[in-house]
């Protein structure tokens, strides 16, 4: 679990990233999650954005939502660290 964990939702459905999305909508919630890391205080530390589509990528929740992660050092996933 990550210290800093923020959903950004646009008020507008959509299923998730790939259901056509006005580019516009997608500008205004990167722009949100700028604001949020901001806010946050992980831009200069780095987080990580996340936007899960569809069931092979375990999408549980159908409406477009993006995860802000951050405010500890991230695994990536190398069993050799």
């Amino acid at each position: 679990m990550m210290p800093v964990h923020v959903l950004v939702i646009p008020k507008q459905h959509y299923d998730n990233i790939a259901d056509n999305v006005p580019a516009e909508v997608l500008g205004n919630v990167f722009g949100a999650v700028q604001k949020v890391a901001e806010i946050k205080g992980v831009v200069e530390s780095g987080f990580r954005t996340l936007a899960n589509t569809n069931d092979h990528s375990c999408q549980t929740v159908h409406h477009l939502h993006v995860h802000v992660l951050g405010g500890a050092q991230m695994n990536d996933g190398n069993p050799s660290k």
